[in-house]
């Protein structure tokens, strides 16, 4: 998918960065750019479904490995590492709710 997407984030995991019941533009055609310890990416997991989280880390077989903000958040060790193919795209921008 190419464009652009509008995602609301439930949850402190991600605060202060990412506020509780804030909105975030996820531009999924910035996957074609390379990716950088942390950036705040949208993506897949198959246990989680859809997380929005910082890398954390990339490894020596180019997978990704995510964390969190806050003490909240679900660990490094419980996400596991993410391939590549999972991300749908990277966040360009915060709406913090008033």
């Amino acid at each position: 998918m190419l464009g652009w997407q509008i995602a609301k984030v439930n949850g402190l995991s991600m605060s202060p960065r990412v506020p509780d019941n804030s909105f975030v533009v996820v531009c999924s055609w910035l996957n074609f750019l390379p990716i950088k310890v942390g950036q705040v990416l949208k993506f897949n997991h198959p246990k989680y479904g859809e997380l929005i989280k910082t890398v954390s880390a990339i490894d020596k077989y180019g997978f990704l490995w995510f964390c969190g903000e806050n003490e909240h958040s679900i660990s490094i060790e419980e996400i596991g590492p993410v391939n590549k193919n999972q991300v749908s795209g990277k966040v360009c921008l915060i709406c913090r709710q008033p």
